[in-house]
């Protein structure tokens, strides 16, 4: 299986983009998408509900879920979770990186995976990260 590669930086800046111009919530529950990162392509989304926890399994059950989705509209499937919060490392991206990249492996994809905030975006794999404090569109 291929190393998963990053989206383009414009990719990444337009999805950071997005999530600041599309959620209105200051504290938003983390949700996981899967689709083409930056487009207006739509994307399958998991949102936590936060009443009932999502252990390792079930959390690679809804990856496999939304991964089967995308692959109906791409070949090549990005997953990001985006979440409130800064650009720190939290337990929840883990656990959702280690349950997408088993349902990528599965499916024998590496798809990109990053977590996207109003700040910016970061890769739990690699730690590359962008943070703006003004993010400006041409």
């Amino acid at each position: 299986m291929p190393e998963p590669l990053l989206p383009s930086a414009a990719r990444l800046r337009l999805a950071v983009a997005a999530f600041r111009t599309g959620e209105s919530r200051r504290n938003c529950p983390p949700s996981l998408h899967v689709g083409v990162l930056g487009t207006s392509i739509d994307a399958a989304v998991f949102e936590e509900s936060g009443r009932e926890p999502l252990d390792a399994d079930l959390r690679r059950e809804i990856g496999a879920a939304l991964l089967s989705r995308a692959l109906s509209f791409t070949e090549t499937p990005d997953m990001w979770l985006t979440r409130s919060g800064h650009l720190t490392t939290h337990d929840g991206d883990l656990a959702w990186l280690a349950a997408c990249a088993s349902a990528a492996a599965e499916a024998d994809l590496a798809p990109a995976f990053v977590v996207i905030t109003r700040r910016g975006w970061y890769d739990p794999r690699t730690l590359q990260r962008r943070e703006w404090a003004r993010l400006r569109l041409a």
